[in-house]
């Protein structure tokens, strides 16, 4: 991705050439205010739940902090498993009929699940440095039965955001691997 950058911005190629540049499951690298480093030649291609594209010593370290904020706060196992199973997050489906899933927000003003999230939001500084991915477009592509989900993210902000915080989900591990993505695209453009 860095060096795609250099050789895109600083006009080391041909003015006749195109330079294109696939990550896939790449981790945060880098961190600028500069736009250019939003460059919209590079795309960045996720697997759903891969969650090494997010990883960095910052989130890493800021998910331990969050988990020591949240252990302070006296909260019992009990009760937090509880709150987890209360539902938090509802579906919506916008003007497209694009699905998306959002915040139930008068769940989480509850009083626990309010603490928790104070605990959470004041962890901010880990000592490390914030990263963002690299590129100006980020594909998050979900393999389903016989079809592919595919959300497009666009821009310096979009991105920033998903690099923000240490995501682990299911398969986030093996979703990352060569046979994850190997899988994902298994198939694809045959008829």
């Amino acid at each position: 991705q860095l060096v795609s950058l250099a050789l895109l911005q600083e006009g080391r190629l041909p003015a006749s050439t195109q330079l294109y540049c696939f990550a896939y499951g790449p981790p945060p690298v880098f961190r600028s205010d500069n736009v250019y480093y939003s460059h919209p030649n590079i795309f960045n291609i996720l697997h759903h739940n891969d969650g090494l594209a997010t990883f960095s010593l910052h989130t890493l370290t800021k998910l331990f902090l969050q988990v020591m904020a949240v252990e302070r706060l006296n909260i019992s196992r009990c009760r937090i498993m509880s709150l987890l199973r209360r539902k938090t997050v509802i579906k919506e489906f916008d003007a497209t009929g694009c699905r998306k899933h959002v915040s139930n927000c008068e769940e989480l003003e509850k009083e626990d699940w309010k603490r928790i999230i104070q605990a959470l939001e004041r962890v901010s500084a880990t000592g490390f440095d914030e990263l963002d991915l690299v590129g100006g477009n980020l594909f998050i592509i979900k393999k389903m039965e016989d079809d592919y989900s595919v959300r497009h993210l666009k821009g310096l902000d979009v991105l920033r955001n998903m690099s923000s915080n240490l995501k682990l989900r299911s398969d986030c591990f093996s979703d990352h691997m060569p046979w994850g993505y190997g899988s994902l695209f298994k198939g694809a453009g045959e008829e």
